[in-house]
């Protein structure tokens, strides 16, 4: 065992696929949740060198890049180091002198490294992190307070009037606990290690959403013809249903216009303030566009009868004016939806990761943080994809008597009178163009369904889909995989 007056070095340990000299931290991976006991099973035998290499993380990509799963892929990944000390014979650290253990999870991105940041107990998102944070020196500490004290020393006596400043200004960089390996592990391998589990998925998000993405160009391309100014000098342009229909859609579904919000409101005033030409039956386009849409709300897109044939062309200052209540439209319905920015959202972004053991102090002097190297660097691999594991088997209930007299309702659904009246003479057709026509009655119900059969509904109608959209994607053959089995004399798919 070892004092912490000695240097202390951490690592992963040698393993048949990787070099004498790879000190990096080990990243394990397993198909089930039990990675923890069987890493220590391995740790238990007296050569677990085989078994550790084959349990050897080593997805990569085209590029030879290194690909971790999350836990919805059904693979785990668990992070494995040793730590001792560099002296002749290199003897185990002790683990009782550890005060925390732990791996952070660094993301790199344009030449830099980030660490993910809280601060009282609210995340902050990624930031750069200082170089001696990103270069794993002993001066800094994932703990605010300890940075803190380690800046304030020991003897206040002797610290100058002002100490150096936390460049992270009181922020905790984000890690995963290690814990270390049982005694008699560590008596077997005569090495103290410390291991834990690698989680690459968060719920955590940076406060505040990702900017609105509308730039010029795209706002050229999303506003149509009817709000811009023409090339030549005419103060009107002919117009068909089709094109007036457009707009009032633009203006409906992309900037919520008619919804009454402070920003629809401002881009009907706008409008407003454009006169209609001679002979028009409403003073403005304002006033023209809002009684299309309320006889469009009434009767549907075919109830629309205040189609102008011909339209004010903007003045270039109306179209500016345009274009910036447009833009502060979308703006309000980007901020309504907007995903938020979650830790691992970043497709393709590359993370490494590096251990780090806090031992305790020795006569009053703060305690030390040791980091090992840099992880390789890695990728998440996305949750949509496969990992090769064996899928998910849902047994659908068999469509016989016997078997679906025993299916009874085991969930019900309220439904309010307002959705049960358009549920209650539902017609697709009548739907799609507007005409659907509402039942009676101000009464809800609770209808009672029954899980099996709505799979079994759902599934039906997957099938058909499939093949329907497979004319498009030619996808069956990598989405679809049906293999025949015997009936195993179970009964449950046969008349009785």
């Amino acid at each position: 065992m070892v004092g912490i007056q000695h240097t202390i070095r951490i690592a992963g340990p040698p393993v048949a696929t990787r070099t004498a000299v790879d000190l990096r931290p080990l990243i394990l991976q397993y198909g089930e949740a039990d990675g923890i006991p069987r890493l220590l099973e391995t740790l238990g035998r007296e050569d677990p060198g085989e078994d550790l290499a084959r349990a050897t993380a080593d997805s990569r990509t085209r590029e030879k890049v290194l690909r971790l799963f999350q836990p919805v892929h059904r693979v785990f990944h668990v992070v494995l180091v040793h730590a001792a000390c560099t002296r002749p014979g290199e003897p185990r650290l002790d683990p009782q002198r550890v005060e925390k253990a732990g791996v952070v999870v660094r993301r790199l991105a344009k030449g830099k490294v980030q660490g993910w940041m809280r601060m009282k107990g609210r995340s902050v998102g990624w930031m750069d992190l200082p170089q001696e944070a990103a270069r794993g020196e002993t001066s800094y500490d994932p703990d605010p307070v300890v940075r803190k004290e380690r800046l304030l020393g020991a003897n206040r006596r002797l610290l100058s009037p002002s100490p150096p400043a936390d460049l992270l200004k009181g922020r905790e960089e984000a890690f995963l606990p290690l814990f270390a390996a049982p005694p008699e592990v560590c008596r077997i391998q005569k090495k103290t290690f410390f291991y834990g589990m690698l989680i690459l998925t968060s719920d955590e998000a940076a406060p505040g959403q990702a900017a609105a993405p509308f730039d010029d160009a795209l706002m050229e391309a999303r506003i149509p013809r009817l709000l811009k100014t023409a090339d030549g000098e005419e103060a009107t342009t002919r117009t068909t249903a089709e094109e007036f229909l457009a707009l009032l859609r633009f203006l409906e579904r992309d900037l919520g216009a008619f919804t009454g919000s402070q920003e629809g409101t401002r881009l009907l005033k706008v409008l407003g303030n454009i006169p209609m030409p001679a002979g028009s039956s409403e003073p403005s386009a304002g006033a023209v566009l809002e009684k299309a849409y309320r006889e469009v709300e009434r009767g549907g897109e075919k109830a629309l009868r205040s189609v102008p044939a011909l339209w004010p062309v903007p003045t270039p200052k109306e179209e500016e004016a345009i274009r910036r209540a447009v833009k502060a439209a979308l703006t309000a319905r980007w901020r309504d939806v907007a995903p938020r920015r979650g830790r691992f959202d970043e497709e393709g972004a590359l993370y490494e990761l590096r251990v780090f053991l806090r031992i305790k102090g020795e006569n009053g002097c703060p305690c030390r943080t040791v980091w090992s190297p840099p992880s390789e660097s890695f990728q998440i691999v996305p949750w949509y994809e496969s990992s090769g594991q064996p899928p998910v088997q849902v047994s659908l209930p068999a469509l016989n008597r016997q078997a679906l007299s025993r299916l009874k309702p085991n969930v019900a659904f309220r439904v309010p009178p307002s959705l049960r009246k358009s549920l209650e003479k539902l017609d697709l057709g009548k739907l799609l163009d507007g005409s659907h026509e509402e039942g009676s009655g101000n009464f809800g119900m609770i209808c009672g369904f029954n899980i099996p059969i709505i799979t079994l509904c759902a599934f039906i109608v997957l099938q058909i889909f499939l093949v329907l959209l497979h004319i498009v994607f030619f996808w069956l053959p990598f989405v679809r995989i049906c293999i025949p089995f015997p009936d195993f004399g179970s009964g449950s798919d046969s008349e009785t």
